[in-house]
């Protein structure tokens, strides 16, 4: 819950964002009068400042909000140039007006703290997201959403002012408007005033009469008039009355101004034009000069620069450039008109000398790339031609011309077309893109299948990578690598400059959770959940030690400042200090009484500190190696500890969803930060100690002043929690690893045009962009569950994908695709009667699909977490489902009712399954405890204890007499008696994570063919007539088959290469199907052990040949060949060796 707003300190902040420089200002005297009067006096809600490109509109609008910005607790200033959508933008002004307490971008919590303090908030260029032709005051499409919102802020009531500046007026402003009304608008004329002192300025020779005529001419646009100017300085020598004897066409708009200046500019100038227009922000000589083809001289490139600043069409700031934003929409329209007609002409100029879209911007500037340049050309193309197969046809015509074309590798036509096609939705199957310049291309979340790109010359190359889960990130001391490690078992090294993989670690055997750089750069530590620590040599990849001694996963890891030895964290509740010469482990540090999640060095050298989830802190003397203090104050498990670079501050975060500062020397705690709704995973001081990074399970990275405690930025855009932060050493980077399957870097810097005053006046020397600059993604189909249908001819399988495939066992076809989820799906099942399937995953509801034509029937809502399992009662309509809020629920299917809530578990609870009665529920939890509930009443019978972690799969014998549970982390099979609870058997298996029962007779029992009563305590005398299967983590293991009567292991199926995440049995028993997080299905003959057949969708890049290319490094390729792509070369040279 958000704090109410009084126990806010405080504070007025503002953020000028884009706004221009008015530190010279000429004239606007009435019109800012009449401002003042409607913002302060009337209270006006809103105000749109409406005129013609380049009157004055922004400048007006900038000169007072600095006038009135003490009359404002906030004030705040947006561009629309880029067209954000509506949700960015309230992303961006919610937590600023909340004082980063609110992160929800609805326009209700804009609408709210607009209530609550009294904001002045100016939105630049409204003019972008509306509709160009003749529906005047409508929106373009996807941005309708904008009107929603300004007749909300118009009509609601509440203490503040929304100022808009656009060419033309939103269809609400009309509405609501009026002299008296709290919705007005201005129609901004010229200042004669402001354009004649431009015109003294520029220095220009002429009577008063003539520089009237001269203002009068161009409607005193001062846009128009400094461009003017210009051209009378350098064609007419600067005399105004030669400029008006030869000037003979008449102006009527700044466009037509602006086609006569464009069509003067050089060949190089237009380049540059139109190479800024593309960048879209301020752009450096540097960046020009690589982007600009053919290369130009770095003198003529200046020249040019100079020319085009001296003639006002680009504005200058320490050495970049950009363009107005009139000049910028101008000059974009003109390019996408020009490539339009190449294309459809078939006469192909620009589209080879200028990237529509790049991949080596930040990527709000790549979304806006796409939105404004590329999705616009698109739009175009669908219009000139009247079917998709017309347009296709086209297009394989175009290629062709470019493969004829004689500068194939200096162009950026290729990789224009191949996002042009993207975009476009066309199936690229059998495409031919052999021997061509494939740049700035972006194929993330693109299928590429079956296209040619042999022999293709690749360069800033944006594709999907094979990571999962991304637990881990660190950067190395110089700031040139990112090490990321995930799910996947592996490690990766990144260049930091432009998001290149350049290698792949591999070793490890279980998620990589740990890594840690020693302070030279040249080695890198890794931890894992197989217990092992591996170091690598950075250079070449080469593991140069194993590290092993551990006896449950390794959760944390950290080089000592002088690189001599290493500390680790364990689930075994220790630390570890390692020799990192020899290998050796000098020290074992025992006092925590579970996991150790968390450790870290002081700066020194001489301390160590470690986070536990006892919900302790402890402060470790290296010499002496005992434990000198012991911190308490949390109450929630301790995921993460940091030191400050001085070694002043220690930083915690928590399971109870804040973020504490100590005092390192005494142990004080000197502030808790609230702010995180949910649970905190990971800490990090910047470089300078100033800012801490926090992430956690609610999907953001916070940013937090350390000084003051304030939080100074939420940064959003995972959407799964967030498992790893790290900063930068050496720059304003701070990146963040996240479950959803990505790493993204953002901007950190100061933001140039902000200031805050109030209490904490050093408090704006940390205002920060925040800017997500790069997204690295990944992809991976692990299957997390599996089902077989009633009738044993159908096979559900879900995971990562987000989807459930359904699969023709006979066939090994994929007939079907379930869409409805927005996360990973944890859990599949059939109904009895096979005529429903449901599905629970990390998006907290559970959907009910048809089986058989596979609509979503509905979706169940309730859980506040994500649901783990999900299973059908066998005998009534009821679904059962658990969830990581340590509830249970059951459902009414045919109504979707949710009919009660089964509470007792005191942590997440993976598993439950139903008795074959289905008069009793079974739940395992990450609790170590099992229990079993009467489903009728909702009352626990028993709680089975013995485990001593945490609990992945609960299920009963076919007869109701027996349960089977399993944990992966007391590597422990246990096997109980349902009537008494008695533990009746352990069995010790590698890593289980599911189980299965098989009859010995191999015959699948009916359920109905048991008794309804519940088991008694008599049925333990009986013989246990079933064998157990089962499929782990330790996929070298397989799968096992275990004699139940002696606890041995008497077959094992071996063939995946990952996790085998679920096992299931055909109702006829005659074949086993095992789910793997090496993304496919395989169907099993239980009598034989033969693997029938292998069930795994089409890659990303399935049967795209990259034989012979050029550009990408060995991981790339690698990355390339693992999601599908064919490299002929490597089968030529294994042929010519063999």
């Amino acid at each position: 819950p958000l704090p109410p707003p009084s126990s806010l300190l405080p504070l007025s902040s503002i953020d000028w964002g884009e706004a221009i420089d008015t530190s010279i200002f000429y004239g606007r005297e009435a019109e800012l009068q009449t401002l003042r009067e409607w913002m302060i006096d009337d209270r006006c809600r809103m105000i749109a400042l409406l005129g013609m490109g380049g009157i004055g509109k922004s400048s007006l609008a900038a000169k007072i909000a600095h006038t009135l910005q003490d009359q404002f607790e906030f004030v705040i200033w947006r561009s629309l140039r880029n067209a954000p959508p509506l949700e960015m933008l309230l992303a961006d002004l919610v937590p600023f007006l909340s004082q980063q307490q609110d992160t929800q971008t609805k326009p209700k919590r804009l609408l709210h703290w607009l209530r609550t303090h009294r904001c002045l908030v100016i939105l630049d260029n409204v003019e972008t997201i509306m509709q160009a032709g003749d529906r005047a005051g409508y929106y373009q499409p996807d941005y309708e959403n904008y009107g929603e919102l300004f007749r909300l802020l118009g009509e609601a009531m509440h203490q503040s002012c929304v100022l808009l500046t656009s060419r033309e007026k939103p269809a609400e402003i009309g509405m609501m408007e009026s002299q008296d009304a709290w919705v007005r608008s201005w129609v901004l004329g010229g200042s004669l005033e402001a354009v004649l002192s431009i015109l003294d300025s520029k220095l220009l020779i002429g009577t008063d009469a003539e520089k009237r005529q001269l203002c009068e001419f161009y409607s005193c646009s001062p846009l128009a008039l400094k461009v003017v100017a210009s051209s009378i300085q350098s064609l007419f020598d600067g005399d105004i009355s030669d400029f008006l004897r030869e000037e003979t066409l008449v102006f009527n708009g700044i466009r037509r101004l602006l086609d006569q200046q464009f069509e003067r500019l050089s060949h190089l100038e237009k380049s540059i034009m139109y190479w800024l227009a593309i960048n879209r922000e301020w752009t450096s000589i540097a960046e020009l000069s690589t982007d600009i083809v053919p290369t130009v001289a770095r003198a003529s490139l200046l020249e040019s620069l100079e020319s085009l600043t001296w003639r006002n069409l680009i504005e200058k700031r320490s050495s970049r450039y950009t363009q107005q934003p009139v000049v910028m929409e101008y000059v974009t329209e003109h390019l996408i008109h020009q490539i339009v007609m190449e294309l459809v002409t078939q006469k192909l100029s620009l589209f080879g000398r200028y990237a529509l879209v790049k991949t080596t911007v930040s990527e709000y500037i790549r979304e806006s790339q796409y939105r404004l340049i590329l999705e616009k050309i698109g739009d175009q193309l669908r219009t000139a031609f009247t079917t998709p197969e017309a347009l296709q046809q086209h297009i394989q015509k175009l290629l062709q011309q470019i493969r004829s074309s004689s500068d194939t590798f200096s162009s950026y036509s290729g990789g224009n077309l191949l996002n042009l096609c993207i975009c476009l939705d066309i199936d690229l199957a059998g495409y031919d893109f052999s021997e061509l310049s494939i740049r700035h291309a972006n194929i993330q979340d693109a299928h590429l299948h079956h296209i040619n790109f042999a022999h293709a010359e690749f360069d800033q190359l944006a594709f999907t990578q094979t990571f999962s889960s991304v637990l881990a990130v660190a950067f190395s001391p110089n700031g040139n690598l990112l090490a990321t490690s995930d799910t996947n078992t592996e490690v990766r090294l990144w260049r930091l400059s432009d998001g290149q993989l350049l290698r792949r670690l591999r070793g490890h055997g279980d998620w990589v959770r740990a890594l840690s750089f020693d302070s030279t750069g040249n080695y890198l530590a890794s931890g894992s959940d197989e217990s092992s620590i591996r170091i690598w040599d950075v250079q070449t990849g080469e593991c140069l030690n194993i590290l092993v001694g551990h006896s449950g996963h390794v959760c944390s890891l950290a080089f000592s400042p002088d690189r001599q030895t290493i500390a680790s964290s364990s689930d075994d509740c220790t630390l570890r200090i390692w020799d990192v010469a020899s290998g050796e482990c000098l020290h074992v540090l025992a006092g925590h009484c579970q996991r150790v999640w968390s450790v870290a060095f002081h700066p020194s050298g001489s301390y160590l500190v470690s986070g536990s989830e006892d919900q302790t802190i402890k402060l470790w003397d290296l010499t002496t190696q005992h434990c000198v203090r012991t911190l308490h104050g949390h109450t929630g498990w301790i995921a993460s500890v940091a030191f400050s670079p001085d070694g002043c501050y220690l930083a915690s975060g928590s399971h109870d969803n804040t973020v504490k500062l100590w005092d390192a020397a005494t142990g004080d705690c000197l502030n808790t930060l609230y702010g995180h709704q949910s649970w905190i995973w990971s800490v990090a001081f910047s470089p300078q100690g100033y800012l801490l990074a926090s992430g956690g399970e609610d999907q953001t990275v916070r940013l937090w002043n350390v000084q003051t405690g304030r939080c100074l930025k939420i940064l959003e855009g995972h959407t799964h929690r967030v498992w790893s932060v790290a900063f930068s050493p050496i720059e304003s980077v701070l990146a963040s690893g996240s479950d959803d399957q990505t790493v993204r870097l953002w901007e950190i810097e100061p933001l140039r045009n902000f200031t805050q005053r109030g209490k904490d006046d050093e408090v704006g020397l940390f205002a920060l962009s925040g800017r997500c600059t790069k997204v690295l993604q990944g992809h991976t189909r692990q299957i997390w569950s599996i089902a077989f249908s009633p009738d044993g001819k159908t096979i559900a399988g879900s995971g990562d994908e987000q989807v459930i495939r359904l699969w023709n066992v006979d066939t090994g076809r994929c007939y079907n695709i379930l869409k409805g989820h927005t996360h990973r799906i944890s859990s599949v099942a059939f109904s009895a009667d096979g005529s429903t399937i449901a599905s629970g995953g990390e998006d907290r509801t559970i959907c009910l699909w048809n089986a058989h034509t596979g609509h979503l029937l509905r979706k169940l809502r309730g859980h506040t977490n994500q649901v783990w399992c999900v299973v059908f009662s066998p005998v009534a309509p009821l679904v059962a489902s658990s969830s990581e809020d340590q509830t249970i629920k059951l459902w009414d299917v045919q109504s979707g009712e949710w009919l009660k809530t089964l509470e007792g578990h005191h942590n997440w609870v993976w598993s439950v399954a139903f008795s074959p009665n289905g008069q009793m529920l079974a739940s395992g939890s990450y609790d170590q405890t099992i229990k079993l509930w009467d489903v009728q009443s909702g009352e626990c019978l028993k709680t089975l204890e013995g485990h001593s972690g945490s609990l992945m799969s609960v299920i009963f014998s076919p007869d109701g007499r027996f349960l089977a549970s399993c944990s992966c982390y007391d590597q422990e099979i246990r096997l109980w008696d349902v009537a008494t609870g008695e533990c009746l058997k352990i069995i010790f298996a590698k890593a289980p994570m599911s189980l299965v029962f098989l009859s010995k007779s191999l015959q699948t029992l009916s359920p109905t063919a048991f008794s309804t009563a519940l088991p008694t305590a008599s049925s333990q005398a009986a013989e246990v007539s079933f064998d157990l299967i089962n499929g782990g983590a330790h996929w070298e293991t397989g799968i096992q088959f275990w004699n139940l009567d002696n606890g041995e292991c008497f077959k094992t199926l071996t063939g995946h290469d990952r996790w085998i995440m679920d096992v299931q049995l055909s109702p006829d028993g005659k074949t086993l199907a095992s789910g793997s997080s090496d993304e496919t299905i395989r169907l099993w003959d239980v009598n034989s052990g033969q693997c029938l057949t292998a069930l795994r969708p089409d890659r990303p890049y399935e049967g795209m040949n990259i034989t012979g290319v050029t550009g990408l490094t060995n991981a790339q390729k690698e990355t390339l060949r693992m999601l599908g792509a064919i490299d002929h070369s490597l089968y030529t040279a294994r042929f010519q060796h063999a």
